[in-house]
């Protein structure tokens, strides 16, 4: 939905990556926490992903030489989530992967107005901040759903990145 919905369709929601090609991979055996995810990075960069977006992550590790390798070798644009803030609902400056990784844009969450919330993830390895409130966009069954989260910031940034990349597709990841 946030990367890649079909706009001006008067059916659901739009995106602003508005049909860029999407390549799914599954990354967890759970279904619920992601297992595999530098795996699935990898993966996707080999496979010819263009730009990858990761609305996961964790404080403190991270495996740079993937993304290392998914930038250097594959030309890969590595787009994550700044991570939620602390389990106290408040700001966290703590590092977080792959978001603080080098060679990744790291995107936090706007509310309405352009407002920080102090809910999300802050600090000098975050980039830039994307709308990550009151996020309408699909969900299971068809459905819709409103959302909050740096994990709705990321695919509309990344979804901003693929159009940018399909209109200009010999620019260099900078």
């Amino acid at each position: 939905g946030c990367v890649s919905s079909m706009t001006n369709n008067s059916a659901g929601v739009a995106s602003v990556g508005w049909s860029v090609k999407i390549m799914p991979f599954r990354c967890s055996d759970s279904g619920q926490y992601i297992d595999y995810g530098y795996n699935g990075i990898l993966a996707a960069a080999q496979m010819g992903a263009n730009v990858i977006n990761c609305s996961w992550g964790g404080f403190g590790g991270g495996n740079q030489s993937v993304i290392n390798t998914a930038y250097n070798t594959y030309g890969c644009i590595v787009v994550a989530s700044a991570g939620n803030g602390g389990s106290d609902g408040n700001t966290n400056f703590d590092f977080h992967s792959p978001s603080g990784l080098n060679n990744v844009i790291s995107v936090s969450a706007i509310g309405p107005g352009d407002n920080f919330s102090c809910w999300a993830t802050a600090g000098t390895t975050v980039d830039l901040c994307a709308p990550g409130e009151n996020i309408r966009t699909t969900d299971l069954n068809g459905s819709y759903g409103s959302f909050l989260g740096t994990s709705f910031s990321s695919p509309i940034t990344a979804g901003a990145v693929a159009l940018l990349w399909s209109r200009f597709p010999s620019a260099d990841q900078e």
